[in-house]
């Protein structure tokens, strides 16, 4: 039964939790002023608006298994024995929906590129018309892998390495390419440019959650993805029936509220009369992130705890606590920086350029 030191260790990791996410949010802050200064509003809209709508199927494609892991993988993982049959049965059942994810999405983007070419053979709409997320669309299925795996590395409760990836991987590894393609290559970012930089981000981080999921869950990630073709070791008809039940319900969840999170935008892009408009609005949505970073990060540190104490009269004493510190966290969070935004606005926006104060 957790105790109160326990309830003391999880506060105080969700404290260097919002610490980490703070050096996220600086190196996301870093790189959107660096992409900004360099591409200009218009194409730094482009690419927001592109990384937005390839986050968004990067979740869609996950099928919801990325918040369904938080409490069925962990689940799994603590009543696992030497053999990790519980959890590997789940990592198989869970590649094997991906797998068919992967192939109807990637199915539907080998239609539409062949459509477009037909378009641009016929010279009704040329390849270089087409909007930039059109195009980040292709890298949706490696986004989604990492995101899985990142959610499998806080299930095993490798908290610090799952918000390092999860929060700065993709900023860090941006700028370790982008500044030396910039200044010292001078390469000339358009369209394909772009796509290849983010290519490239995603390839590195994939790579780096693999080789740290398979250093802290070894023999569990062999197994099951070695038993994606086979049934050893498959897990029973009414798991994989609730699992898909439950991580269905949680992709609608998601999809709607990460549709919501770029309607704005989006709206931008249609109705503004000027493409430079969404270069503004997607900086402004870069310094009103640290907002939404912070509060998500506290809730998001003990997320996988709550399968373990939502049973018990004791454990749901302990659990309303750490919401309730979690929730008065978030509020001192929310009035600090919204104060600061505020009062700051003009210096802050400045930074992207002078054009965008």
């Amino acid at each position: 039964m957790p105790d109160k030191p326990v309830e003391n260790s999880i506060l105080k990791l969700a404290i260097v939790s919002l610490l980490i996410a703070v050096g996220a949010y600086a190196l996301k802050f870093i790189f959107n002023v660096v992409l900004s200064r360099h591409l200009g509003k218009t194409l730094y809209g482009d690419f927001s608006l592109g990384r937005m709508m390839m986050s968004l199927v990067g979740v869609l494609v996950l099928l919801g298994t990325a918040t369904s892991s938080k409490k069925f993988f962990s689940k799994c993982l603590a009543m696992d024995d030497d053999h990790h049959e519980a959890s590997s049965s789940f990592v198989t059942w869970n590649l094997r929906l991906m797998l068919l994810s992967f192939c109807f999405l990637l199915a539907l983007l080998l239609i539409l590129t062949v459509v477009t070419m037909l378009l641009h053979l016929f010279e009704i709409k040329r390849f270089e018309t087409y909007h930039l997320a059109f195009y980040m669309l292709w890298l949706a299925p490696i986004l989604g892998l990492t995101i899985l795996l990142t959610s499998y590395l806080r299930c095993n409760k490798n908290l610090y390495w799952s918000n390092v990836l999860g929060g700065a991987g993709f900023y860090f590894i941006g700028l370790l390419l982008f500044i030396p393609a910039i200044y010292f290559l001078e390469i000339s970012m358009d369209f394909s440019h772009l796509f290849l930089f983010v290519f490239g981000i995603l390839v590195i981080l994939l790579f780096l959650d693999v080789f740290l999921a398979n250093h802290y869950m070894p023999s569990i990630l062999f197994n099951g993805a070695k038993n994606i073709y086979n049934e050893f070791g498959e897990a029973s008809h009414n798991d994989k029936k609730h699992w898909r039940m439950v991580s269905f319900t949680l992709v609608l969840n998601q999809v709607i509220f990460s549709t919501v999170c770029m309607i704005d935008i989006v709206m931008v892009e249609l109705f503004a009369n000027s493409e430079a408009k969404v270069g503004e609005y997607a900086a402004c949505l870069t310094v009103w992130g640290l907002q939404f970073l912070l509060t998500n990060q506290v809730f998001s540190t003990f997320s996988y705890r709550i399968s373990s104490l939502i049973d018990g009269e004791e454990n749901k004493k302990i659990l309303q606590r750490l919401i309730s510190s979690g929730q008065t966290l978030n509020l001192t969070i929310s009035a600090v920086v919204f104060i600061v935004i505020c009062v700051f606005a003009k210096p802050i926006l400045s930074t992207f350029g002078a054009h965008f104060e």
